[in-house]
């Protein structure tokens, strides 16, 4: 009985070192990391994740991370998380979190269910991801197209008002664009115009 004791005590020992070495390997990548219970309430973040939002583990538990997250990110943020935990599928999801310094900045929200050998979900790891700089370039992306879209609009428009029958043809003489004036002029649509061959509507003399 004093021998499985000691035994005992050692792999508690073991099972103890092994899991601060973890935390400090955790602690030290450059990433913020959390950890929550089955049901989704957050049991562990590491120092990196506190030093960012200037929240102490203590303020995170349970579903206090939530005060991190931008309010309007909130609604969306929760339901994926909710479908994650009742299907135990990935989460992924985009939210603006908090940085210490009251700044909010978008983030990519990954999370994946650790499983026993019954398949029943023992916790949730994940790791929260800056994606500022992306969401950045992609919102730069979407004014230029819209800029872009409402330069060709007011083009149309230009062309559209001129008193000249106006075509467009591409590299290959394919048809592209007819103003109105000349549309009106031949009594087709943009799409009849298009369909038709180069030269159909010049007489067979010239």
């Amino acid at each position: 009985l004093y021998g499985l004791n000691v035994k005992v005590a050692e792999r508690t020992a073991e099972l103890h070192s092994s899991e601060r070495e973890l935390r400090e390997v955790v602690d030290t990548i450059p990433a913020i990391v959390w950890v929550a219970l089955p049901d989704g309430s957050n049991t562990y973040v590491n120092s990196r994740f506190a030093e960012y939002s200037g929240m102490t583990a203590a303020q995170t538990a349970g579903a206090g991370w939530r005060a991190a997250i931008h309010p309007d990110d909130l609604d969306e943020n929760d339901a994926k998380w909710r479908a994650a935990v009742d299907s135990g599928e990935p989460l992924e999801s985009e939210v603006r979190f908090r940085r210490s310094d009251g700044q909010y900045r978008w983030h990519l929200n990954r999370g994946l269910p650790l499983r026993d050998e019954d398949g029943k979900i023992i916790k949730w790891y994940g790791v929260v991801t800056d994606i500022e700089d992306r969401k950045r370039v992609e919102e730069a992306l979407r004014r230029n197209e819209h800029y872009l879209l409402e330069r060709e609009r007011e083009l149309q428009q230009v062309l559209d008002f001129a008193p000249q029958l106006i075509a467009v043809t591409g590299p290959n003489r394919e048809r592209l664009y007819a103003n109105r004036g000349a549309l009106d002029y031949l009594g087709i649509s943009l799409n009849e115009w298009r369909l038709r061959s180069i030269g159909s509507e010049i007489h067979p003399d010239d």
